[in-house]
């Protein structure tokens, strides 16, 4: 069941790219791919376009010993080999070159032989990055009402809050509420620090933005180093791609550098923030 998830994921994650997803002749769905010749299932998610074909599969959600992964590792190997010789079978072009990823949590390493071996959503985005283009999705329109759930937490949000959890009419895993450091901002995306639960460090996010959005920020006098509250919108399922529909500045950057008290909850991706500004320094003076 867990597999399943997992795969059922992958293929919402893959689908903000531009790639097809759906067999060429019985217009299936590419997941959980049923070998043409054997009684086997043969990928978790296919997909491709003029060029490439992704075969991606997922495995070890569970500690693996070193060797059982590397058994996993050879016998997707042979099924990539099978899948490049018999393009045709799929029906697809055999002169399409595929693309395999092996993805799980214990990568041992980057790759094994021809095989890409990736442990999360955002190495994985990354890679898809290299062979196929993101789908144009378009932004959304202000929704006035959300905008009122700014009034319904009065502290902190140091980690995303889903939006359905404050007012149950609301789709959930549609739309957060959350806090996050500045650190740049133009006239299509800004880039924020926030923080997580599980993460020590914390990380960064982009978001895009409407024009109207990147007024507001303008004449809110907004900047690096500010902490501001952001109501997002999940675009395509995953939060891959991710709108920022409202926002509030809360904590000053001159308030937290001179008051760091104030700005407590938020030391971890704070921290973050100051480390990325001293690094940009020292490449300015090298």
């Amino acid at each position: 069941f867990k597999g399943q998830v997992v795969e059922d994921y992958l293929f919402r994650y893959v689908s903000c790219y531009d790639i097809s997803l759906s067999h060429p002749v019985t217009n299936e769905p590419l997941i959980r791919v049923k070998h043409p010749d054997l009684p086997m299932e043969i990928a978790d998610v296919m997909g491709y376009n003029d060029e490439y074909v992704l075969v991606l599969e997922s495995k070890f959600w569970n500690n693996p010993f070193l060797n059982e992964l590397e058994k996993e590792l050879a016998k997707f190997e042979e099924k990539v080999k099978y899948i490049q010789l018999n393009l045709p079978k799929f029906g697809l072009d055999e002169k399409l070159k595929v693309v395999p990823i092996f993805y799980t949590p214990y990568a041992p390493y980057p790759t094994w032989h021809q095989i890409t071996i990736l442990p999360t959503a955002i190495a994985l985005g990354m890679k898809l990055s290299e062979v196929f283009s993101v789908k144009h999705i378009e932004l959304i329109g202000k929704i006035p009402e959300l905008e009122e759930l700014f009034e319904l937490i009065k502290g902190p949000i140091p980690f995303p809050v889903d939006a359905s959890l404050l007012r149950g009419s609301l789709e959930p895993n549609r739309y957060r509420l959350h806090d996050g450091v500045v650190l740049e901002f133009d006239e299509k995306e800004i880039t924020t620090f926030i923080d997580l639960p599980v993460s020590q460090h914390g990380f960064f996010i982009y978001l895009d933005i409407t024009n109207e959005i990147f007024r507001d920020l303008k004449r809110e006098k907004v900047s690096p180093g500010d902490i501001i509250r952001m109501i997002t919108v999940n675009l395509n399922e995953t939060w891959t791609m991710t709108q920022l529909l409202f926002f509030r500045k809360i904590v000053d950057k001159l308030e937290w550098e001179s008051d760091p008290e104030k700005a407590d909850p938020y030391k971890t991706i704070i921290s973050l923030f100051k480390y990325i500004e001293e690094a940009r320094a020292k490449r300015i003076k090298a």
